[in-house]
């Protein structure tokens, strides 16, 4: 085992925990944050020679398995789409009629762009603190800061003003 290999198994022995969160909070069940978790892994171990910087090596794995439970959600909405068409439905009229009836939290954080929801996500939802969220994306406090309240901002005029911290 070389030193990247060892370095990776004993990152995400000692965050496990983290790691399982952030896929729970993009899949919201035990089981497929369980296979976001083992495809992350497979990815991460297969490209574990590509690691240039093991100081990122922690935000490296949370970065790919934020990816992998994209990736997952992206093929689930594609296969639900393709299925409407099939019954004869139009998908996009399913899509807005989804929307409009039940646009709670999740929902409007899907429409969020992927870094607005990632902020909101670890700092809300996962409890992390914004010096922690700086360190864990790489990015300068102070950005963390104004994204997140921009972030902020724009959930709230999706959930039209009624979002409270």
């Amino acid at each position: 085992m070389d030193q990247n290999s060892k370095l990776l198994m004993k990152t995400i022995d000692k965050n496990k925990k983290l790691f399982y969160k952030i896929a729970y909070t993009y899949m919201r069940n035990h089981d497929d944050a369980e296979d976001v978790l083992h495809s992350a892994y497979e990815k991460a171990y297969s490209m574990h020679n590509q690691i240039n910087n093991l100081s990122k090596i922690k935000s490296w794995l949370a970065t790919i398995v934020k990816n992998e439970a994209n990736q997952v959600i992206r093929r689930r909405t594609l296969s639900k789409e393709k299925l409407s068409q099939m019954q004869g439905h139009n998908a996009i009229d399913d899509q807005t009629d989804r929307l409009v009836s039940q646009l709670d939290l999740k929902s409007a954080l899907a429409l969020l762009s992927e870094q607005d929801r990632d902020l909101i996500t670890l700092k809300y939802l996962l409890g992390y603190k914004q010096r922690e969220i700086s360190k864990l994306l790489d990015l300068p406090l102070g950005t963390v800061k104004s994204k997140t309240s921009r972030a902020l901002d724009t959930l709230r005029e999706i959930l039209g003003g009624d979002f409270n911290e």
